[in-house]
C-alpha cells in the first residue's frame, strides 16, 4: 500500500489540507460529504491517482522543529528566558523524538535525573523546580496538538503535589 502526504491528497482532491487530515482520522467514505463541503470524490477517482490503494499519512514533525516553532511563535512572552532555559534542559531527553514516537519514557527519564540533582544550597530541587520544566513541556505540546494540528494525542505528564510555603510575616 503507498502511502501520500496528507499535502499530496489535499492537492488532488482540492479541499483544505486540515480535511484531508480529518477524513484520514474519521475514515470517511468515498462518495460522503466532507464536513459540509458538499464536495463528493468517488473511490475510482482517487484510485486513478494513486494508482492502488493508499493510506493517507500524516506528515512528521520533530522535537526540535515543534520547540522552534513555539519559540518563534511566541517570542513576545515575558518569561521567555525561563522557557528556552526549561526547553533546553529537557532537549538532551527529546531531540530524537517526532512528535508522533515520543512517549513517556525519556520524560520519566529526565525527572529521574532532575531527582539527583541539588540545587545552589546543596539540596535536592524542589517538585515545584521540577514541575516548572514539566510545564513547559506540556505548553509545547499542546500548542503543538491544539494550536498546530501537528499531532493527534500528546504523552500525559503528571505533576508534582507542591508543598505550601510559609512565609513569616
Amino acid at each position: 500500500m503507498t502511502s501520500y502526504t496528507e499535502e499530496q491528497a489535499a492537492g488532488f482532491l482540492q479541499l483544505p489540507k486540515k480535511i484531508i487530515v480529518q477524513m484520514a482520522i474519521d475514515g470517511i467514505l468515498p462518495g460522503q460529504k466532507i464536513n459540509g463541503y458538499g464536495w463528493r470524490f468517488s473511490q475510482n477517482s482517487l484510485n486513478s491517482f494513486l494508482d492502488k490503494p493508499a493510506t493517507i499519512e500524516k506528515e512528521k514533525y520533530t522535537w526540535e522543529q515543534t520547540k522552534n516553532r513555539y519559540l518563534s511563535d511566541h517570542k513576545d512572552l515575558k518569561s521567555m528566558s525561563d522557557v528556552v532555559w526549561h526547553l533546553n534542559k529537557i532537549h538532551p531527553y527529546l531531540e530524537s523524538f517526532t512528535l508522533d514516537t515520543l512517549d513517556k519514557k525519556p520524560i520519566d527519564q529526565f525527572i529521574d535525573d532532575r531527582r539527583k540533582d541539588k540545587n545552589r544550597y546543596g539540596n535536592p530541587l524542589s517538585d515545584s523546580t521540577i514541575n516548572r520544566t514539566l510545564q513547559t513541556i506540556r505548553a509545547v505540546l499542546f500548542y503543538a496538538r491544539d494550536v498546530l494540528e501537528w499531532i493527534d494525542e500528546i504523552p500525559k505528564i503528571h505533576l508534582f503535589k507542591e508543598k505550601k510555603r510559609e512565609f513569616d510575616g
